[in-house]
């Protein structure tokens, strides 16, 4: 995908580009973290439930109403989310992008619109898999969005080279959202007899001012903190200095971005499984598991890391074409230890939270709020003194912040 928008779009249709990826990320603002709280909370409940031959559901019932009254609040939540999402989310995109350089409205406009859209359904339709993951369907869930992958690029593939320019970026929230709603109505899952299980009373549902807000809130101000840190960089860059190096930076940030999904794959398929054993009380169990996990994650992601600095630097030295259309050299290596050091910081996060508890929350405000304020300066200076703004809060406020934290729950007794 990097390679055909550096060879299919302009410089200035590449910045649109990642900006629109990144103003995509205000969906945290609106979904406030309930996935996550719903992985959790799903996976406590679902290891009391076995099913039998043909699916259905056995052993303690009070567990399989709590989790249908989880479902029906989930597309209640989303619906609401999803309508506020689209049309805020439209505005703010409308307000950064009019004032672009060489673009007329009506080059972005409609491209704009038509990705907030799918992606709203998206966001609709995204608390439905996370139930399915909790309830033990990693691997086929990671399958479906494998699916959707192949079918999204490709499809925005063929769009580009036809010369849809900036409308192609729809296709793949587009596809996403197609595949997920067909394989939803189409396939047995566990949410099928969740949705077949009548209206429960209220003392056996599940109770979401006591038992999910406290949770959820936590995890809401930690991810819009993280979005302060991770994606406000490049719509800050575009406003500040323009729509070309905005997208020099978003292209290098979407390599990067590319190993830091694969790294934290590795946490986040074995998350029902630490949940879990903390769930039995099982702490060696727990503890071995992740600390196998987390190590597997940060070598993977290390290596992947080195080896694409590697390659850029001798892209650089032959002067390949495509070389200029991503950050020089140095920003590259503050943003590849950017990676590894997430890495670090989110598994520790993930254990911290499959607790069904969110001490990162002091962690993510701060590192947000001093983020906000020193990109707010270092974006109007180039893309490396960006980059390195951020590195610097993580090594000097979250690392060691989330490290002292984490010790103290490799101490509790479950």
């Amino acid at each position: 995908m990097i390679l055909i928008i550096s060879a299919t779009l302009t410089p200035q249709q590449q910045g649109f580009y990642f900006t629109f990826s990144s103003l995509l990320g205000l969906q945290i603002f609106f979904e406030l973290g309930l996935n996550q709280v719903v992985i959790q909370l799903v996976s406590h409940e679902s290891a009391h439930i076995s099913r039998d031959a043909l699916g259905c559901p056995n052993g303690d019932f009070a567990h399989l109403d709590r989790l249908a009254s989880i479902v029906r609040l989930l597309r209640r939540w989303y619906l609401a989310a999803a309508i506020a999402f689209c049309a805020v989310t439209t505005a703010v995109g409308i307000l950064l992008f009019h004032r672009a350089e060489n673009i007329a409205m009506s080059n972005w406009l409609g491209p704009w619109v038509l990705l907030v859209i799918v992606t709203a359904l998206n966001l609709y339709l995204s608390p439905m898999l996370a139930v399915i993951e909790g309830c033990g369907w990693v691997g086929q869930v990671a399958r479906l969005r494998l699916v959707q992958s192949f079918a999204g690029y490709i499809t925005a593939w063929i769009a580009l080279y036809a010369g849809a320019g900036l409308w192609s970026i729809a296709c793949i929230a587009g596809a996403s959202s197609l595949l997920t709603a067909a394989w939803l109505l189409k396939y047995q899952h566990p949410l099928r007899p969740l949705e077949a299980v009548p209206p429960v009373a209220p003392e056996r549902a599940v109770d979401w001012r006591r038992e999910v807000l406290p949770f959820q809130w936590r995890i809401a101000v930690s991810w819009i903190s993280g979005y302060l840190i991770f994606q406000l960089s490049v719509p800050m860059v575009f406003s500040s200095l323009g729509s070309v190096i905005a997208g020099r930076l978003g292209m290098t940030l979407a390599i990067f971005n590319g190993i830091f999904s694969i790294g934290i794959g590795w946490i986040n398929a074995k998350l029902p499984e630490l949940t879990a054993h903390i769930s039995r009380k099982e702490r060696s169990q727990l503890d071995v598991k992740f600390s196998s996990v987390l190590v597997r994650a940060l070598l993977l992601t290390f290596m992947l890391s080195a080896a694409l600095l590697f390659g850029g630097y001798l892209f650089s030295s032959f002067e390949f074409q495509f070389m200029k259309r991503v950050t020089d050299f140095p920003t590259m290596a503050c943003i590849a230890l950017q990676n590894v050091l997430t890495i670090l910081v989110y598994g520790w996060a993930s254990y911290m939270r499959a607790h069904r508890e969110e001490p990162m929350l002091p962690v993510s405000v701060v590192g947000g709020l001093v983020t906000l304020a020193a990109l707010s300066l270092a974006s109007r200076q180039g893309s490396f003194a960006t980059v390195l703004a951020q590195l610097l809060v993580t090594l000097f406020i979250t690392i060691p912040w989330t490290w002292l934290l984490y010790r103290r729950y490799r101490r509790f007794d479950i």
